[in-house]
């Protein structure tokens, strides 16, 4: 006899969910799930928190580590692997950028975000910021 009733079935997963989970959070969850499992960020370099507080932004670094292992390509004239250009981007984009963050306490501006929220923010921002501001905006070398 067939039910009208959902079959459950488990998830397997490292990211941690709750009973109390609302729809944004668990969509964020699996995307940062599906990011973790594409990227292997977390075995590159353990301890790493990208955590975010909108859907839709593990898509945009996903797209940042492309573009950063197509540069990368070009600059260093061969073929970067995958796990290569993740760890570069996070090394030599990212990082300096949240570290730049952390050291000037921007955080306590926006409550309720995290530093990636803020790398994503200022990495979509940032020609308006520069031009605005009168700085440039880039990596430490």
């Amino acid at each position: 006899m067939n039910s009208s009733r959902p079959t459950l079935s488990r998830l397997k997963t490292d990211i941690p969910l709750t009973p109390d989970i609302q729809p944004d959070d668990l969509i964020i969850k699996a995307e940062y799930a599906d990011f973790i499992e594409e990227t292997s960020l977390p075995s590159l370099r353990p301890n790493v928190d990208l955590s975010v507080t909108v859907p839709g932004q593990y898509g945009k670094l996903k797209e940042y580590i492309k573009v950063h292992r197509y540069f990368m390509g070009l600059d260093q004239q061969r073929d970067i692997s995958y796990p290569e250009a993740v760890s570069h981007w996070y090394d030599t984009a990212y990082l300096p950028l949240v570290d730049a963050i952390r050291e000037r306490g921007l955080l306590r501006w926006f409550p309720g975000r995290t530093e990636t929220d803020l790398y994503l923010w200022v990495s979509e921002h940032r020609a308006a910021l520069e031009n605005e501001l009168g700085w440039t905006i880039r990596p430490r070398p």
